[in-house]
C-alpha cells in the first residue's frame, strides 16, 4: 500500500529501525520530494538507519488484514485503498 505521510507526523527524530512498524508489514519504497528548484524527487529503498518525514510518500509491503494498522501508526482514518498490488 502507498500512501502519503501526514503533515502532522511526529517522529521525524526515529529511524526506521527504532519505529514499530506494524508486524507482518514491511517499509518497500520512500519517495522525497526534492527541496529547491529544478531537483527531481528521490526514491530512497529504505534500511534501518533511514527516517520517515512528512509528505513522503511511502510503500508498505505486507498482508491484508494488517494494512488498517498503517492508518493507526500514522494517526490517519481508515480509508479504503486507490489500488493493490496483487503477487
Amino acid at each position: 500500500r502507498t500512501m502519503i505521510v501526514p503533515s502532522n507526523w511526529r517522529k521525524t527524530d526515529k529511524l526506521i529501525s527504532q519505529l514499530q512498524i506494524p508486524s507482518q508489514m514491511m517499509l518497500g519504497l520512500i519517495k522525497r520530494e526534492a527541496t529547491g528548484k529544478n531537483k527531481p524527487g528521490n526514491l530512497i529503498f529504505p534500511h534501518g538507519a533511514d527516517k520517515i518525514f512528512p509528505l513522503d510518500e511511502v510503500t508498505f509491503i505486507g498482508k491484508t488484514e494488517s494494512m488498517n494498522d498503517l492508518n493507526r501508526f500514522f494517526g490517519v482514518s481508515s480509508q479504503l485503498p486507490e489500488s493493490v498490488v496483487i503477487i
